[in-house]
């Protein structure tokens, strides 16, 4: 069942990273400018990262 998940980091940065590396990745269309992050995770599941408030 597809579902969306937004995870808060507070150092948005680092996290991307050590998401990439654990496996997601960064489709090339970035709606979210600089407000959030799309990746997908290994199975094609979209979800979003951004700055904790």
């Amino acid at each position: 069942m597809p579902f969306h998940m937004d995870l808060t980091f507070t150092d948005v940065r680092a996290a991307d990273q050590r998401l990439l590396d654990m496996g997601a990745t960064k489709p090339g269309h970035q709606p979210g400018g600089t407000h959030w992050t799309i990746l997908l995770d290994p199975s094609g599941q979209p979800f979003c990262i951004h700055q904790a408030r």
